[in-house]
């Protein structure tokens, strides 16, 4: 400052705009507080002193102090109750304690018998919810589905942070106990899943898309459409009347 502006002397005070009383003098332009400060919003008001001894009115500046980590609050799905079967996909979302940041390819490890399924992260960054993609395969098998345990997620080399850079805490909630996956859904992974196929002379249109048949294994049938009732086990093997 310039003897015009102020004499280069400061006073400073953190959470209260008196600084006739219990506020920092100094010929520094940076304050320290004396302890450390909580999780939260901080005002810092500050004068400067002119020639003259008069102080100017008083400046402030919001510190923000953010050390705690995101949590994770609760895992639920956003695919109906019911059961699934290969081919399929439950979506699954982590909500968090407050939004948070993601880089790489965070993984959701989930209890599917011999053979445990990943889910890969799909969307949520910037927001306090991450959804995760699970694709049913055969040999998957589940009552009630959840994750492995309480260590099933991981950021897979990436990062997810808050704001203030803090590393999310990725602990969930155990698996089967309040706020898991289990807990607020009830979806049965089942290798035993049985479709039903409308059958043409020449085709067979099943729910997920259109099957080409070639040769004349159906030439037999005519212009009629009957309906077989299929169903693949653990392995993929397909089986069926009609």
């Amino acid at each position: 400052s310039t003897a015009e502006d102020g004499s280069g002397t400061y006073r400073f005070r953190l959470g209260n705009p008196d600084l006739t009383v219990g506020a920092t003098e100094t010929t520094d332009t940076s304050f320290a507080p004396a302890t450390g400060l909580a999780d939260g919003v901080h005002t810092l008001y500050v004068q400067e002193r002119d020639d003259a001894g008069n102080w100017s009115p008083s400046g402030q500046f919001s510190i923000t102090i953010d050390t705690s980590p995101p949590t994770v609050v609760e895992v639920s799905s956003s695919s109906p109750d019911g059961r699934y079967g290969g081919g399929e996909s439950v979506f699954i979302q982590v909500l968090f304690s407050e939004p948070v940041v993601v880089s790489g390819h965070p993984e959701l490890t989930l209890e599917t018998g011999e053979q445990d399924a990943v889910a890969p992260y799909v969307t949520g960054d910037g927001s306090a919810v991450l959804l995760f993609a699970y694709a049913v395969a055969p040999g998957h098998v589940a009552s009630d589905l959840d994750y492995v345990d309480a260590n099933a997620l991981t950021a897979n080399g990436g990062a997810v942070r808050d704001a203030a850079g803090n590393d999310a805490d990725l602990t969930l909630p155990p698996p089967g106990q309040p706020h898991s996956l289990s807990a607020g859904n009830t979806l049965e992974i089942d290798p035993l899943h049985r479709f039903a196929y409308t059958v043409g002379p020449a085709e067979v249109t099943a729910r997920r898309g259109l099957w080409d048949v070639t040769g004349d294994t159906f030439a037999e049938l005519g212009d009629d459409q009957i309906t077989l009732s299929l169903m693949h086990d653990a392995k993929g093997k397909i089986t069926g009347t009609g």
